[in-house]
């Protein structure tokens, strides 16, 4: 069950570089917007802001080897790095 967003309502995203194995990375952010397409959140304390697949809650550019993954709260995020997901989400 995918979890429900409000706008203003705290998060946490993850950051994965998909071309090597990485150390789990996860930080606070704020849902600035939520329109048909996509979550609009942004790092507290910052002003530039990153628009998350509705479908999929991940954002990656065509050219990085990042992607970055919008979750409800930051347990959630640590079962999956427990259980061994995060790797392969």
């Amino acid at each position: 069950m995918k979890p429900k967003f409000e706008v203003e309502q705290r998060v946490w995203v993850s950051v994965r570089n998909t071309v090597e194995q990485s150390k789990p990375y996860v930080t606070e952010h704020i849902i600035t917007r939520i329109e048909k397409g996509g979550i609009y959140a942004r790092p507290v304390n910052h002003l530039c802001e990153r628009r998350f697949h509705i479908s999929t809650l991940t954002s990656k550019h065509k050219n990085s080897k990042y992607e970055f993954k919008l979750w409800a709260s930051v347990e959630d995020f640590w079962k999956d790095v427990e259980e061994g997901l995060y790797e392969r989400n």
